[in-house]
């Protein structure tokens, strides 16, 4: 064979299989667009178990998505968004029912925890490609990330600075002993308070339940206060005329 023709053949196969790459990446970005235009279905689901069976087969899905499309924001926002909805709306309930201290208790609260850093390393991907500054200055402290906060910002930005201070203020709700994590719900107030600022209303009443779940889960002596909780429960029901169900 000619090497012209052996150059030829290489091109050809290099165009091939760069074009395969192409239509799988596409595809997969096509997948993230349906799941999002059907995810509503999950969340007006009246049946708890037939919803929570829609969330955990989802989520394995789109981790698998993730490794195809790695810069897909919409895909790292149903990620963080499934998770932490996961642990606090179908596990915590489970866990409230068992015995505190037991075998039982405990493996659920440290899977509970797992979920929440798992839904939290996701919103720090989302925030990563979004708003890079802002977590950037988060992981500073709470003085830098007030100045980085300071600016103005879209509804991406203020959707990826949600789901940041969404699953920082659940992960550490989740675990109050590690006094070192507590210290960080300062950070996740701080970036929730940013987009109540802006949007009270956010997705319904979800920004407002966030704030209820986070004080309804912190003792008392670190910052919890069930009387704040309860407005703010209240506040996003009142946006959802009674039909809340999930943060």
């Amino acid at each position: 064979m000619r090497r012209s023709n052996l150059l030829l053949l290489i091109l050809a196969t290099i165009g091939l299989l760069a074009s395969g790459c192409s239509f799988t990446k596409m595809a997969a970005n096509g997948t993230v667009d349906v799941m999002v235009a059907a995810s509503p279905a999950i969340t007006h689901e009246t049946d708890v178990d037939l919803a929570e069976a829609g969330i955990v087969g989802n989520l394995k899905m789109m981790e698998g998505l993730a490794l195809v499309v790695p810069t897909n924001e919409k895909l790292y926002q149903m990620l963080a968004e499934g998770f932490s909805s996961y642990a606090f709306g179908f596990l915590e309930p489970r866990l409230w029912s068992l015995k505190a201290g037991s075998k039982q208790a405990i493996a659920l609260a440290t899977r509970i925890k797992r979920f929440h850093a798992r839904a939290q390393r996701y919103a720090r991907k989302l925030a990563a490609l979004v708003v890079p500054k802002v977590l950037k200055a988060a992981d500073k402290g709470l003085g830098d990330l007030k100045t980085a906060l300071g600016g103005s910002f879209d509804d991406d930005a203020l959707s990826a600075i949600y789901w940041l201070g969404h699953t920082w203020s659940l992960l550490v709700a989740a675990d109050t002993e590690d006094l070192e994590n507590v210290a960080n719900m300062s950070i996740a107030e701080a970036l929730l308070k940013r987009v109540y600022k802006s949007k009270p209303k956010y997705q319904d009443g979800l920004l407002a339940s966030t704030f209820g779940a986070a004080q309804a889960q912190l003792g008392q002596g670190i910052g919890g206060d069930l009387k704040a909780a309860k407005a703010k429960f209240d506040e996003a029901m009142a946006v959802t005329e009674g039909k809340f169900l999930l943060p």
